[in-house]
């Protein structure tokens, strides 16, 4: 058996014990994670987190290409990855995926 703790900054959230087959499947899942992810949408990029941010603060596409140094194209270009790899279809639940994910404060 082996046993998995499950964490957050300072304590213990979960804790479950595997079989050896199944923790062996779970260690390929996540050490092969970045390939796989690649393939579906993958996770978000450094500058996707930065432009969620500024949706998130209101900002319009004009005002995130400012703080960015970026063209309204891109930005635009990037909000609409973020939409599609998270298959959202509103700021309003990019908003919501950032505090649930805790990418911002509420």
């Amino acid at each position: 058996m082996v046993r998995i703790l499950i964490a957050d900054d300072h304590e213990i959230i979960r804790e479950a014990f595997l079989t050896p087959r199944v923790s062996q499947s779970v260690l390929e899942g996540f050490l092969h994670r970045d390939e796989d992810s690649a393939e579906t949408g993958g996770p978000l990029t450094g500058r996707e987190l930065e432009v969620l941010k500024l949706v998130t603060q209101g900002r319009s596409s004009r005002e995130e290409a400012e703080a960015l140094g970026i063209s309204v194209k891109t930005v635009d270009t990037h909000r609409a990855n973020l939409m599609r790899k998270l298959d959202l279809h509103s700021v309003g639940e990019l908003v919501r995926y950032a505090i649930r994910n805790r990418i911002i404060e509420p």
